[in-house]
């Protein structure tokens, strides 16, 4: 039988929700920062695209608090144990992430009902995500990490050219 630390579960659990705290209070920054830097854009100045962005951004990653997430992130990202069931759990999880976090690649490319304001959003929205990502990470700049996984990352051509715009606008003017 397998026994398991109540307090490295609650230490652990404790470090995953401070990191998730500490992403979306990084993502409410890059947003900003990103409005700023980008203000001649249309998802700046075009009042649906923008308030829609905003209620969305304010609402991001809220799925990872869901049960069906939750305990699977944490035991992927800051295990406990080795549990086998922890990597069935996780694909399951992060497949309910994408369909309730419309930003994620894999969600908006493949919807082919999706109108062309919401595409633009969820891609401005992945953009931020992905500044984010690089502060939380003290890494490589978005733009760096979307270089390199871009083999992998699947975008039509109209989102290749706006996220090098902002990710070029963003590292241009001193920023992530």
């Amino acid at each position: 039988m397998m026994t398991i630390d109540t307090m490295d579960e609650i230490c652990k659990t404790e470090t995953y929700l401070l990191y998730l705290q500490e992403h979306i209070a990084n993502v409410l920054v890059c947003w900003k920062e990103v409005q700023a830097k980008c203000k001649n854009m249309r998802f700046v100045y075009d009042d649906y695209v923008y308030c829609t962005l905003c209620r969305q951004i304010q609402e991001h990653d809220m799925s990872k608090l869901s049960l069906i997430e939750f305990v699977p992130y944490r035991q992927r990202f800051f295990p406990v144990d080795d549990n086998e069931r922890a990597a069935t759990d996780f694909q399951a999880a992060w497949e309910h992430h994408k369909k309730y976090n419309p930003h994620h690649w894999e969600n908006w490319t493949t919807q082919t009902y999706i109108n062309p304001y919401e595409a633009e959003i969820n891609c401005v929205h992945m953009v931020v995500d992905w500044l984010a990502m690089a502060r939380n990470k003290n890494n490589d700049s978005a733009l760096t990490y979307y270089e390199k996984q871009k083999a992998d990352i699947a975008l039509p051509e109209w989102a290749d050219k706006l996220v090098c715009e902002i990710c070029e606008a963003v590292r241009e003017k001193g920023g992530a």
